[in-house]
């Protein structure tokens, strides 16, 4: 061995078996890392930096395919990157720590291709790219751990505030499951809020109340809008009874609110929030009728030109943003 490491020459018929070997070996090194990656990463037993060795010094480990069954068709298998095994339900959330390190380690080697993010962005049919993943609900046990792994994706630059519409991310965090995520993507971007309703809520009171919580929050004096465009989604799917509490969350969710920030002329528009409210085809009648009833002094005080005529009201509903399959 130590004359090959001097590249002393050999028979060239031995060489090229040697090479063939070597070659037969390093591959099997790769698949079991690349296994162990997809399948036997936890952050209870391993550190950081034993991940960190084992990639750098098996590269290829990180661009490993593993080959898993997917919840359409049992029969049929789908492939996945180390980065997105971290999802998988039977990694739980033990995986998920590690993806700023498998994310920046793949940067380097170019994981997925150009503009992948180290293979945060790869996905396949039946598997979104690791950014949604990252927002899903699942559970409350993965809230915490999938919002450091955001923080510091944010902090490599490998999250970008763009991505929160671009991916929709507010939209797959809209879940009671991901309340921390959701309120975390909110604040650095509250302008994508006013975009999520476009998602499936599903017939959770609860999601429906942290969109409209934050549109309250963030967009106060714009709450009339909100509240018609998650209502008009949560009306397509809601059966009646859940309308009425769909109706009466809303109102509960004003008295929480600060009155001078819901009832306090927008100095920018000069319109009080109940014309917001009654303006256009988009009106929603209910949030008019509270904001006048809190305080029906603003009639007085609106010049003849400001006053909004009765307004005529059309109910359009959204379709749903198209389903895939989760991994819970």
């Amino acid at each position: 061995m130590n004359l090959l490491l001097r590249e002393k020459e050999l028979p060239a018929e031995m060489k090229t078996k040697i090479d063939e070997r070597v070659a037969e070996f390093w591959e099997g090194i790769i698949e079991d890392a690349g296994l162990f990656l997809c399948e036997n990463l936890d952050d209870k037993t391993h550190t950081q930096d034993e991940v960190k060795t084992l990639v750098q010094c098996v590269p290829g480990s990180l661009s490993y395919l593993n080959a898993y069954a997917t919840d359409y068709d049992y029969e049929q298998e789908s492939f996945v990157l180390p980065i997105q095994s971290a999802f998988l339900d039977k990694n739980a959330s033990k995986a998920i720590s590690f993806i700023p390190l498998l994310a920046e380690e793949g940067l380097k080697l170019n994981v997925g291709g150009d503009g992948m993010r180290g293979g945060l962005l790869c996905e396949d049919d039946d598997i979104y790219n690791a950014l949604v993943e990252c927002c899903w609900g699942r559970g409350r046990d993965f809230d915490s751990v999938c919002l450091n792994a955001m923080k510091r994706l944010r902090e490599m630059d490998l999250l970008k505030k763009e991505d929160i519409k671009e991916y929709k991310l507010l939209s797959f965090s809209m879940h009671v499951l991901a309340e921390r995520r959701f309120e975390y993507l909110v604040d650095w971007d509250p302008a994508a809020l006013k975009e999520c309703y476009e998602s499936s809520l599903g017939n959770s009171i609860n999601n429906f109340k942290l969109a409209i919580k934050a549109g309250i929050k963030y967009f106060p004096q714009d709450i009339g809008h909100l509240a018609f465009q998650y209502m008009a989604k949560y009306k397509h799917e809601a059966q009646q009874q859940e309308k009425d509490e769909a109706r009466k969350m809303i109102r509960d969710c004003l008295d929480e609110a600060d009155p001078n920030k819901i009832l306090k002329k927008n100095q920018d528009t000069n319109l009080y929030p109940f014309m917001t409210a009654a303006e256009g085809s988009r009106c929603y009648l209910d949030v008019v009728y509270y904001l006048l009833r809190k305080d029906p002094s603003v009639l007085g005080n609106c010049d003849d030109n400001e006053k909004p005529a009765v307004p005529t009201v059309t109910i359009c509903t959204q379709g749903t943003a198209t389903g895939k399959r989760k991994h819970t």
